[in-house]
């Protein structure tokens, strides 16, 4: 369903399912709840200007709406929410850790995923041992550490704000959903309630996700084709400021504000997909991705070669609601 203004009214396009379609037929169509959302718009792609017509009369650019769907996986992902809390001021984001030295590097906006100990070789070798990576079906050396907490610079990052803001507040997420594709992602792993993320006022911290353990699949309903959904242990995020007006919690922390919970993740690749360079390519290499690509030629001078599949992961907090998208790079060295 969707909403289109035009002259001044406002017209509801809306498309049936075949199940809709035959109760519309026999008269007993009858809508009982709907939810609202704004998938459709990317709010970092424009200004935000703000214009004064003669009556003072605030006005903000307006974006083109899209039309309704017949595929349910096609509609509303993020939809609005609500907090039994009627005092809430700030709501929690999820954030990446780039913070702590197991967390994998950026690079070329993509977090790089190997599928093999062939490519890892490759990616080492390429990089002097310097570039962080994900490796398939690790669960000790690099992990994806994602974060939940108010991430503004308002609100002082201290416990009490913790318990202020977030705990009293019901917007810690004890545990998180993430969703992968599973044409790509058969499993993956994740931080146990054994971990510990935590400093304290001499400037000793314990930083320790212990090996991380398989997450379980869920059912949940995440509204994305070929997506699984797993559910995730979060832990406390005690990273905080101690008499202090620094943020020394800012050193192993990207969340600016009181910080809630965390979790480290590592995932594990399709076993068809992690072949060696002799092996056979699988046919999704081809089909979803690129393959014998140049990848980091202004890194070394021997041409060697990959291929990638681009992913995103999905996570959302279970309580806050809070959301974020990873983009992973999945590589396998081809040849040179």
């Amino acid at each position: 369903m969707a909403f289109k203004k035009t002259s001044g009214t406002i017209v509801i396009d809306a498309t049936l399912t075949e199940l809709g379609r035959e109760k519309m037929a026999k008269g007993e169509f009858l809508i009982s709840k709907f939810a609202l959302g704004d998938d459709e718009i990317d709010y970092s792609l424009f200004d935000k200007i703000i214009k004064h017509d003669e009556d003072g009369i605030q006005a903000t650019k307006i974006t083109a709406m899209l039309e309704a769907y017949s595929n349910k996986n096609s509609n509303i992902t993020y939809g609005p929410t609500t907090h039994i809390s009627q005092n809430i001021l700030y709501l929690p984001e999820l954030k990446v850790n780039n913070r702590l030295s197991f967390c994998p590097d950026i690079y070329h906006d993509v977090h790089y995923l190997s599928v093999n100990d062939e490519t890892s070789e490759k990616i080492n070798l390429i990089f002097a041992n310097s570039f962080k990576y994900l490796e398939s079906s690790t669960t000790e050396k690099s992990k994806l550490v994602i974060e939940s907490g108010l991430n503004t610079p308002e609100i002082r990052p201290e416990l009490k704000n913790r318990d202020k803001y977030l705990l009293n507040l019901g917007l810690l997420d004890q545990y998180s959903y993430v969703m992968c594709d599973a044409r790509f992602i058969d499993s993956m792993m994740a931080s146990d309630k054994s971990s510990k993320f935590q400093n304290f006022p001499n400037g000793d911290y314990k930083i320790n996700f212990e090996t991380l353990t398989a997450a379980a699949p869920t059912s949940h309903n995440n509204g994305f084709r070929f997506y699984r959904t797993y559910i995730c242990n979060m832990i406390p995020n005690l990273m905080t400021d101690y008499e202090s007006f620094t943020s020394p919690g800012l050193e192993f922390s990207n969340i600016l504000g009181p910080r809630g919970t965390v979790m480290a993740t590592n995932y594990s690749v399709v076993s068809s997909l992690r072949t060696n360079s002799d092996g056979e390519r699988d046919k999704r290499w081809t089909k979803y991705g690129e393959i014998d690509q140049v990848l980091f030629s202004e890194e070394y001078v021997t041409q060697y070669k990959f291929d990638y599949i681009e992913t995103t992961i999905y996570i959302v907090g279970a309580i806050s609601h809070a959301s974020i998208q990873v983009p992973v790079r999945l590589l396998r060295y081809s040849g040179t």
